[in-house]
């Protein structure tokens, strides 16, 4: 055999190699994603610190009302509780740099540090939900002079959320990378079938509805904060702000109770009272976002006849926006109450299985994202180069 042919065997048998192995998406190591969390919690400390200053602004002015100032003073307090949490989520990031170099010496260890992290992030989300209605009646409270440090507490408050999600989001990915929880998800039963598929609608719809609070806020935000605009168009725009607010929490409501009937729809029979306790409390917090939505109608055709040119879009897309939500909580409730008709006749596990047309999908998804395994047309390919390796030989 010439060296010609031997180097085109060789690159096939490389390809061929090559190939065999799924390609998978970078998965961050343990101590990487620990790194993360450190920084997130180092910036939520930083924010604590912003709303602490920001507030002392408002409380220490001796100008102001009493009990304006007592806000304030409450909301200047809850800073040093939200720097607690992160000081302590900082403390169990360097135990756990320590503990990720030899996972399975130190598991017990890691699983106890990642339990501390989750009960002061579960404490935090708790501190800064409880002060959520007073940071937003500073906004409209304090007098102009005071205005700035107001909606600086109002941004700063809700970035604080923001990052708390996100270091809530590194911890579950850090879980899964140790293989936490693997074992217990794995011998629980799967909730499949209509169930699932009652499940996966209503959370697909209440992360719509939470997408698009954020986008009414952000929109009447341009007319709420903007000093140019009249006292009352800023009113009226403010008022429909903080709904979205209203509107986000009703969808987070929604979500983690589709996150807990997926804990306990994995035996329906001996779950079903939970289930149904979980149904009804999502139903009246899909009533009450209706409730809020019904509410600001007229403000919103009122802000969309106030508003001058330069701030028509603003208000244009708030109006589109929130019957958007409108729709959408409807279906949610449509959605939900096809849930309840799941869990009153849940499908067997037979009838679970996934149907072919799910399976491309999934498969196509999964070439698309480069983790898929090499196919028939692959081994096609190469059958064809070693023929023609073959017959330019015999030539």
């Amino acid at each position: 055999m010439n060296q010609g042919i031997k180097s085109i065997l060789l690159a096939i048998l490389m390809v061929m190699l090559a190939c065999s192995f799924p390609v998978s998406a970078h998965e961050e190591s343990p101590a990487a994603i620990v790194a993360e969390i450190g920084e997130h919690a180092e910036e939520l400390s930083a924010v604590a610190g912003n709303i602490h200053d920001e507030t002392e602004m408002i409380a220490d002015d001796e100008s102001l009302d009493e009990a304006l100032r007592a806000k304030g003073e409450e909301v200047h307090l809850s800073s040093h509780d939200i720097d607690h949490c992160a000081q302590e989520l900082l403390r169990s990031v360097e135990t756990l740099n320590g503990l990720v170099a030899d996972p399975e010496a130190n598991m017990d260890a890691i699983e106890a540090e990642i339990a501390d992290m989750k009960e002061h992030i579960e404490e935090c989300e708790g501190i800064m939900e409880s002060k959520g209605d007073i940071v937003h009646a500073l906004g409209s409270e304090v007098p102009e002079t005071h205005a700035e440090y107001a909606d600086n507490t109002h941004d700063y408050y809700h970035e604080a959320e923001a990052v708390l999600r996100g270091i809530d989001s590194h911890v579950g990915e850090l879980e899964e990378s140790l293989g936490i929880g693997t074992a217990s998800a794995a011998s629980a039963a799967p909730v499949s079938g209509n169930v699932a598929a009652a499940l996966d609608e209503v959370e697909e719809n209440a992360n719509e509805l939470l997408d698009y609070a954020g986008k009414i806020h952000d929109e009447t935000e341009y007319i709420a904060d903007d000093e140019a605009l009249s006292e009352d168009i800023r009113a009226v725009g403010e008022e429909i702000h903080l709904s979205s607010h209203d509107i986000e929490h009703c969808a987070k409501e929604v979500l983690e109770h589709v996150e807990n009937i997926r804990g306990l729809a994995g035996d329906v029979e001996a779950n079903k009272a939970a289930i149904d306790e979980e149904i009804g409390e999502m139903n009246e917090h899909l009533e009450e976002c209706a409730g809020i939505i019904e509410s600001k109608h007229d403000n919103l055709h009122e802000l969309t006849g106030m508003v001058p040119e330069t701030h028509a879009e603003y208000a244009d897309n708030t109006h589109d926006y929130y019957h958007e939500t409108e729709y959408i909580v409807a279906d949610i409730k449509e959605n939900v109450g096809e849930l309840q008709e799941a869990i009153e006749n849940p499908t067997s596990a037979a009838e679970a299985k996934a149907a072919p047309e799910t399976e491309t999908d999934e498969d196509a998804a999964e070439e698309e994202s480069g983790n898929s395994a090499p196919g028939f047309g692959l081994v096609l390919a190469v059958a064809g180069m070693l023929c023609t390796v073959f017959f330019a030989r015999r030539k």
